[in-house]
């Protein structure tokens, strides 16, 4: 049987206004996340990527995150 894996995405570039402004409140002007993680049906995340934009000082940084589980 193949296992069956839940798909969940991140994307505050779609937010409406209200979470957006939220969100560049926190993190700064132009700040945004964008990520999918994979659950695995015991619930554990089996793969997660999240590109980053944060304001530090007057620039933006940009980050990229990967994480997998493997099976051993």
């Amino acid at each position: 049987m193949v296992p069956v894996f839940r798909k969940y995405s991140i994307d505050t570039g779609s937010a409406n206004s209200s979470d957006r402004q939220k969100f560049e409140t926190l993190f700064g002007k132009g700040a945004s996340e964008k990520g999918t993680a994979w659950m695995a049906p015991d619930s554990c995340v089996a793969k997660f990527t999240l590109d980053e934009t944060i304001m530090k000082g007057d620039a933006l940084n940009k980050s990229h995150y990967e994480i997998a589980r493997v099976k051993k």
